[in-house]
């Protein structure tokens, strides 16, 4: 993909993604969003319970003032580029697409850095499930320990071709960047990979991304837990609205 800005390189990306895997994307921002369920049913519900549990819609609403321009403008450019595919291919639209705009970009990057460690605790913390067996390796060699005399960068993330962690391979040109790397669908920018004078790579790992806590609940009182200080704290309300897909088609 080449472009003469970044923002033009994130419309592209985007427009590509959506000719690859236009559906599959789309339901990763609602399930991000905690609004599956209004596509896929009864059987979305309990992670969309969690997704508004976490409130990582919420979070991005709250911190986007501070967000820089910049990474603003580039959200939505790849969002333009999604809905500049879905413009042109008005075959390929669903009744349930809709316009997408930064946010949804920000809140399933969110959703994308909080999705495995949420997994690991809550395992940890009710003993229910197991943790998903996962692996990965990566190798950097010295170039005075090569046959070329080069560097090299092996990246061997041991992610899956389908599903919600799908590998998307890219190579993003402009004159502010020139990147072949590779990311899950539905990012802007790829998470791995080289440029013409550095390689980076990630293994799968337990990244300190969140922290989560286990609250005492006052057995007299369901509505109250202990807070730091020792004192009994009345808990938050908040009321969420759910719209779950029928069989119907309602």
């Amino acid at each position: 993909i080449y472009g003469n800005s970044s923002r033009a390189v994130a419309f592209g990306s985007g427009y590509a993604q959506s000719e690859d895997h236009l559906d599959r994307m789309l339901r990763l921002f609602l399930k991000a969003r905690g609004e599956l369920g209004k596509v896929e049913g009864q059987s979305a519900l309990p992670q969309d319970f969690i997704q508004r549990m976490l409130l990582i819609a919420e979070i991005v609403d709250a911190g986007w003032d501070r967000v820089p321009q910049a990474g603003k403008d580039f959200y939505q450019a790849f969002a333009d580029g999604i809905n500049r595919y879905i413009e042109t291919h008005p075959k390929e639209k669903l009744s349930w697409y809709w316009k997408v705009e930064a946010r949804d970009v920000a809140v399933y990057i969110r959703f994308t850095i909080l999705r495995n460690g949420w997994a690991v605790a809550m395992t940890d913390m009710t003993g229910r499930g197991s943790r998903p067996q996962e692996g990965s390796n990566a190798w950097a060699i010295a170039a005075s320990r090569s046959a070329s005399g080069h560097a090299m960068l092996l990246a061997n993330p041991h992610l899956p071709w389908q599903g919600d962690v799908q590998w998307y391979e890219s190579h993003l040109k402009c004159p502010e960047f020139d990147i072949a790397a590779a990311s899950f669908i539905g990012m802007p920018l790829p998470t791995l990979g080289h440029n013409g004078e550095i390689a980076w790579t990630a293994t799968s790992n337990p990244a300190d991304t969140a922290d989560v806590y286990l609250e005492r609940i006052d057995p007299q009182n369901p509505d109250r837990y202990l807070d730091n200080d020792g004192q009994w704290k009345l808990m938050e309300r908040r009321s969420f609205h759910f719209e779950v897909r029928q069989p119907d088609g309602s």
